[in-house]
């Protein structure tokens, strides 16, 4: 019997999905119940007048290190034609400031996860503080320990009604009390992460294993 008393693979029961027969829905709520729990990128943009946006994507990934690039994916809102907020904003600027989401702003980034009319800020609608960054023109949120000033070097359309944008980071803002020996401290900044539906995880052991070497 194996450790843990799981059962050899040929006597359990699976379930075999055809990815091909699933819509857009299926596929979306399939997917996402899979890739987890996956970080969550909560980006300001400016809209055309001026006023700042901020929503919470959870499609984000780390793609190079020298430049420093990471990618959002967008999912079209109502149909193939109705991009997000923030997509549109970074289509026309190019500009994003992406913070990491910690327990202690869980609510306040669920609650910018609406709609919001063009006048209206969700920055300031959650209780957040604008604070003006250094290289781009959207402000990062004052009270998040961890945020990255990016600017879009590639926007690219992928699937049906989704948008692939690749960022680079231009300047990273680290608060203290979350740096230990020069790194940016899992424990102490206590990222939050995304599952599937409503769902959300908190950090709570964290397991320590150097690689093999030489790494494959």
């Amino acid at each position: 019997m194996p450790l843990g008393g799981e059962r050899p693979a040929e006597a359990a029961e699976w379930l075999h999905i055809d990815t091909h027969v699933l819509d857009a829905r299926g596929g979306h709520d399939l997917l996402k119940s899979i890739v987890l729990p996956r970080p969550i990128a909560w980006i300001t943009t400016l809209r055309p007048n001026g006023v700042t946006n901020l929503a919470p994507y959870s499609c984000y990934a780390i793609v190079a290190f020298r430049p420093m690039l990471v990618v959002v994916g967008f999912e079209h809102s109502l149909g193939p034609k109705q991009k997000k907020d923030t997509l549109r904003n970074i289509e026309r600027t190019r500009e994003l400031v992406i913070h990491t989401v910690t327990e202690d702003l869980l609510e306040r980034m669920n609650s910018t996860a609406r709609s919001a009319p063009d006048g209206e800020s969700k920055l300031v609608a959650a209780g957040l503080t604008p604070f003006p960054c250094e290289q781009v023109a959207p402000p990062r949120i004052a009270e998040c320990p961890l945020a990255m000033e990016c600017r879009a070097v590639d926007i690219r359309p992928l699937g049906e009604g989704h948008d692939l944008v690749v960022a680079e980071v231009l300047v990273v803002h680290a608060r203290t009390d979350i740096v230990k020996d020069g790194r940016i401290d899992a424990v102490l900044l206590r990222p939050v992460g995304r599952l599937g539906d409503d769902d959300y995880l908190l950090l709570h052991d964290v397991v320590t294993l150097p690689r093999p070497e030489p790494r494959g």
